[in-house]
């Protein structure tokens, strides 16, 4: 996902970042990172009583509101929705299982904005990444066959290069490389038994320093699951900002998934997978720190 302002972009792939000169965990970047909090009155954006609506990922659609694309039922679908609190438009399917090696199922989509401007969605099905692509954000083409082994991917232009991160099953991962991001060391952090569903993002801070981040799932030793953010100068190497917190703040108990940041020009807006009378539904938490 994109962190820009360009209306088309989605979050976490953009230019001027909050953040200071230098490096090291004192001067990630800021902008959008949150912390996150529900706004008033009710947090979901979209709910099914009939399926769970899984992994959302948003962009900023040009004449204003989001388009989100999400998982159900072994499809992937999209939904307009005009802001946080108004009613969401008619779901449209965007993509669905029709090659060989995809099985019966996709899911997981992550969508980023590419050097040329279209778009690029990555996808999971039958254990293996996917790729398609598209102008508009309506109508997709696949690559014709996958990128490669992993769960959960989150992709990301790094320099003009697709970057694709995926959950290895407790850490986090570069799609055919190393792990970029283990389990808190401290075992009363709330990311200390596990980390995984990966959102990139790559950008500029304001003085100029180039950044990749991830905002990702952790779970404590209890099995509780919560949101949180890790930055690196070389997107190999990610560090947790002082103090590891969680940088969305929820009711206790709760459980959260699958982040989806988008950041505008004045607020930015957290996405997420939230528990609703026994279904995952999308809901929706805004920045404290614009």
């Amino acid at each position: 996902m994109a962190l820009l302002r360009h209306a088309a972009a989605l979050a976490l792939c953009g230019c001027g970042l909050g953040g200071a000169a230098g490096g090291g965990t004192d001067h990630l970047p800021v902008s959008g990172v949150g912390p996150y909090v529900d706004p008033d009155g009710d947090p979901f954006v979209l709910a099914d009583s009939a399926a769970d609506l899984l992994a959302p990922t948003a962009i900023a659609l040009p004449g204003g509101g989001f388009r989100i694309f999400y998982a159900r039922a072994g499809a992937i679908f999209r939904v307009d929705v005009a802001d946080v609190g108004t009613p969401a438009g008619d779901p449209t399917s965007a993509l669905a299982a029709d090659r060989a090696w995809e099985g019966d199922a996709v899911g997981e989509p992550s969508v980023t904005t590419a050097p040329d401007g279209t778009l690029t969605m990555v996808y999971e099905a039958a254990g293996q990444v996917g790729a398609a692509h598209s102008v508009d954000g309506a109508a997709w083409t696949k690559d014709d066959a996958p990128l490669g082994a992993g769960r959960a991917p989150s992709g990301v232009y790094v320099d003009g290069e697709l970057v694709v991160y995926v959950d290895d099953g407790g850490a986090i991962r570069r799609l055919g490389g190393d792990v970029v991001l283990a389990p808190a060391t401290d075992p009363m952090a709330f990311d200390a038994a596990a980390v995984g569903q990966p959102t990139a993002a790559f950008g500029t801070t304001v003085a100029g320093r180039r950044w990749v981040g991830l905002f990702y799932v952790g779970t404590n030793a209890a099995g509780r699951a919560q949101i949180g953010f890790a930055g690196s100068d070389d997107g190999a190497t990610f560090e947790r900002p002082p103090g590891g917190r969680p940088i969305l703040v929820a009711a206790t108990g709760v459980n959260e998934r699958s982040p989806a940041p988008v950041v505008l020009g004045d607020r930015a807006i957290l996405f997420y997978n939230r528990n609703k009378s026994g279904r995952w539904a999308i809901a929706a938490a805004l920045s404290t720190t614009p």
